[in-house]
This record gives C-alpha cells, structure tokens and sequence, in this order.
C-alpha cells in the first residue's frame, strides 16, 4: 500500500533515519526531514553570489584552458580506450581553441553549481564555421569508427 498524500499520515509511515538529521520514507524513498538544509542552502548562495565577482576578475585566456584540458583529456581516454572517435574530438577541440585564441577570441569561464565551461565571445565568422567543419569532421570520425 503506497503512503498517503496527507502530511499528518507521513509521520506514521516507517521512517529510516540516516543520523544527522536526515530521515527518508522507507516505501517510497522521499526525504521526510533534514535539519542540515539550512546550511546547504545558505552554502548554495554563498556560491551564487561569489562565482560571478571571482569570474570577473579572470584574464580573457582562462576559458580557453578550459578547452583545451577538456580536450586532452578526451585524447587521453581515447588512447586508453582506443576510441579514434575520441580522439578526433578530443584534437578538435584542442586545435579549435588554439584556431579561436589565435583569431584574438576571448573565453570566459561560466561555472555555476551543476557545470562548468567557457563561453567564446569576439570571434569572426571565418573561425566559427572552421570551428564547426572541425568538430563535424570528428563526429564523423567517432560514427564511422564506432
């Protein structure tokens, strides 16, 4: 029998506390109490409110490390996997950041809670499609060797 909607009921269903504070429903998974919430929001906050002051202060190359540790370490896993789709990724990812950082691009680390990356801004339309034709390349290259 599945628990009922009503808040009041959900004290009487089998609780698993998991210390801490934190107890969850047994049958149904859900989170019924956590008195470390507060902190986590508080800690959650804090980030929103710094990452965008520390971003700021960034020199225009920084993303672009970004772009090219993504891409080296898509090289080195498709050397340990021998993927050659990965690779070719990996090695366009490498040559268009150097293509767009040469061009006089410039690349903002973005990193919030759930991600990071680098946003290119100033960059011609020239490099944009040479970009494009060189990722295109390497998805061909990882569909036709997978």
């Amino acid at each position: 029998m599945l628990p009922s909607s009503n808040p009041a009921s959900v004290a009487d269903e089998p609780a698993t506390d998991l210390g801490s504070g934190i107890a969850y429903h047994r049958t149904t998974g859900r989170l019924l109490s956590c008195n470390n919430f507060a902190y986590l929001t508080k800690g959650a906050e804090m980030v929103d409110q710094v990452v965008p002051r520390v971003r700021k202060m960034l020199p225009w190359w920084v993303g672009f490390v970004f772009g090219f540790a993504a891409g080296a370490a898509a090289v080195i896993a498709g050397v340990v996997v021998r993927r050659p789709g990965l690779i070719a990724i990996g090695a366009a990812a490498i040559i268009s950041c150097l293509i767009t950082m040469l061009a006089g691009a410039a690349a903002t680390p973005t990193v919030s809670r759930n991600s990071f990356g680098a946003v290119v801004s100033r960059i011609s339309q020239g490099v944009w499609i040479i970009v494009l034709l060189l990722f295109l390349a390497a998805v061909a290259v990882a569909i036709l060797t997978w």
